[in-house]
């Protein structure tokens, strides 16, 4: 009988572990919403962007719109092509209407890190002067090829 009291105690402790760790699970998961506020559906974004006929590897395309608590972006591959990002890789965009934007940082150094100067010289950098509108639905959206210059 001793036996199985000691037994029904080991148990027990057992039990009141895994009840713990229920309860750290739980409360771990009633913390504060994401960044920017709880997420929003997206829809799949790509594109192209080229200048002088060239692919722009490694510019950066940008979405913008008023009061949007999280920014949705992606990068030009070695092709020119981009997929838009907004929670994680190439998940899309909210529903909405946005200013696209783009920067081109020239390669620094050794390493090539892509934090030189914009090599569009800021002439697609600035939302509110953005000619390229896109609108985002409840569906996939592909941004007409983006043909820029440089100069």
């Amino acid at each position: 009988m001793t036996a199985l009291i000691q037994g029904w105690g080991s148990m027990r402790s057992y039990v009141s572990g895994f009840l713990i760790v229920g309860i750290v699970v739980v409360f771990a998961g009633c913390g504060e919403p994401p960044k920017g506020g709880p997420r929003v559906e997206v829809f799949p974004v790509s594109g192209e962007v080229f200048v002088g006929g060239e692919p722009a590897k490694g510019a950066f395309v940008n979405l913008h719109t008023a009061g949007a608590a999280v920014p949705s972006s992606g990068q030009v591959d070695e092709s020119g092509k981009f997929e838009i990002a907004t929670y994680g890789q190439a998940d899309g965009a909210p529903v909405g209407t946005y200013k696209l934007t783009v920067t081109w940082p020239a390669p620094q150094g050794i390493s090539g890190r892509l934090d030189g100067p914009d090599r569009l010289n800021g002439r697609y950098s600035d939302p509110a002067k953005s000619t390229f509108e896109v609108q985002v639905v409840d569906a996939p959206v592909s941004v007409p090829r983006l043909e820029l210059t440089a100069k």
